[in-house]
């Protein structure tokens, strides 16, 4: 079998596992989203809801004289909550790529859909003391539901357990995420992935956060890169943001990203079936 779906497969089993373990997590009311950090949210959506998160990415990459700037128009993902404790996701982007050598642009321009995203989030515990809130989230992307320019030899994913805890520390409060997990086909072999997220809430419904995070393909050095940003809850189902980062090795890496979230509550299920979970 091969290596991401094998792995894949122990995770989602080892997650389900833990189904009636979850049934009674308390998810907030308020809109939680997975961007615009790295770090995937360890919370599900509730029940019965939809939400969209999307947005636009400016990416810059420099090595020398060759410059390439990547513009992301689209960047969605669509969440739907189907069990108290599991959400469906689907998610594409819409990219356009243009290469530059001292200064001049290249005639190599690629545009359209990066492969579709399908994936699940599913709950493994709450937070209790120690014990953190957690998740398991996986993807595949079939390498056939992509345009041309963007199509990969073979299908991809990832996989990451997340983890979160808010904390207190002499009144102070602020929250700590991390995931673990791994992706396939981009790289030969696995390709490590870890993150690790502060959030702090400013008051008048503003947050920050600041981040770290690495991807370690097999066989090849680790690129490591840091970034933050802003969001803004325009109301307890709406949501802004802005973040910028940048690589932290030989290579200089920027992206700059604003977005929107929007979360739409029962759609497809009453409340009292959603208590009834």
């Amino acid at each position: 079998m091969n290596p991401f779906f094998r792995t894949f497969a122990i995770g989602l089993a080892l997650a389900a596992t833990s189904l009636s373990l979850a049934q009674n997590q308390s998810i907030t009311d308020d809109i939680v989203t997975d961007r615009p950090d790295i770090t995937e949210a360890s919370s599900l959506i509730p029940f019965g809801s939809i939400q969209i998160e999307t947005g636009g990415i400016y990416e810059r990459q420099e090595d020398g004289a060759l410059r390439t700037e990547l513009t992301t128009y689209n960047t969605t993902l669509l969440r739907l909550g189907v069990l108290k404790n599991l959400e469906l996701r689907l998610g594409f982007n819409n990219i356009n790529t243009r290469n530059y050598f001292d200064g001049t642009e290249l005639d190599d321009v690629q545009a359209g859909f990066s492969p579709l995203l399908l994936g699940v989030k599913v709950g493994i515990s709450d937070e209790d003391g120690w014990v953190p809130e957690a998740a398991f989230i996986g993807h595949i992307n079939p390498r056939f539901l992509a345009s041309t320019d963007y199509r990969p030899d073979t299908t991809g994913g990832d996989f990451v357990f997340s983890m979160s805890w808010n904390l207190d520390i002499d009144g102070f409060k602020f929250s700590y995420g991390n995931n673990l997990g791994g992706r396939f086909g981009e790289f030969p072999g696995l390709a490590l992935l870890q993150s690790h997220a502060l959030g702090f809430d400013l008051g008048n419904d503003i947050g920050f956060y600041a981040e770290y995070y690495s991807v370690s393909p097999e066989g090849s050095s680790t690129d490591h890169f840091v970034d933050g940003g802003f969001t803004w809850m325009a109301s307890r189902l709406l949501q802004f943001d802005v973040s910028a980062g940048t690589g932290i090795d030989n290579t200089q890496q920027y992206f700059v990203s604003a977005g929107v979230s929007y979360r739409m509550d029962q759609v497809f299920a009453n409340r009292s079936a959603s208590d009834g979970q």
